[in-house]
C-alpha cells in the first residue's frame, strides 16, 4: 500500500535493489512513460538477474484469450505455467478485471513465485507493487 504519493524517478536507477532487497516494496517510474514501460524495465532485470526465471506476463488480453472470467479460473490458469525448478515471476502488466483476483495470492505464495503488480499512483505516477 501506498502511503504518500511517490516521486517520479527513473525506475532504472532503483530497479535492481527494489528485485534484491525484501525491504522495498514499491517502485515508481516515470509519469510520461507509463505502466507497461515500468513493467519492461522490471522484467528486462529479472532477465539479467537470473536468465533462467520463468516469467508469465499478465494484462487484460490475456486473460480474454484464454477465457479467464472469475478468481476460480485464475489460479489453474498460472498454476499450468508454473515451473517447479525456477523462480516464477508473475507480472501483472495491470490490475485483472476480475472481482477477487487478490483471493488467489496466499495459494501462491507456496509455489516459489514472485507477484508484482503495475499501478497508477496519485499525480499518475506509475508505480510496481511486490505482492509476494
Amino acid at each position: 500500500m501506498v502511503t504518500a504519493c511517490p516521486s517520479e524517478s527513473d525506475p532504472k536507477l532503483y530497479v535492481e535493489k527494489f528485485l534484491k532487497d525484501p525491504k522495498y516494496k514499491v517502485l515508481a517510474g516515470l509519469r510520461t512513460e507509463g505502466c507497461h514501460s515500468l513493467m519492461t524495465v522490471v522484467m528486462n532485470e529479472i532477465i539479467s538477474q537470473d536468465p533462467t526465471a520463468n516469467i508469465i506476463k499478465l494484462d487484460r488480453d490475456i486473460l480474454a484469450d484464454s477465457k479467464v472470467d472469475f478468481p476460480r479460473e485464475l489460479l489453474p490458469f498460472f498454476k499450468d505455467q508454473i515451473k517447479p525448478s525456477v523462480e516464477n515471476y508473475i507480472l501483472l502488466f495491470d490490475t485483472p478485471e476480475i472481482i477477487g483476483w487478490e483471493q488467489i495470492i496466499p495459494q501462491l505464495a507456496a509455489d516459489n513465485v514472485h507477484l508484482f503488480s503495475a499501478s497508477s499512483a496519485c499525480r499518475q505516477v506509475p508505480i510496481c507493487t511486490k505482492l509476494l
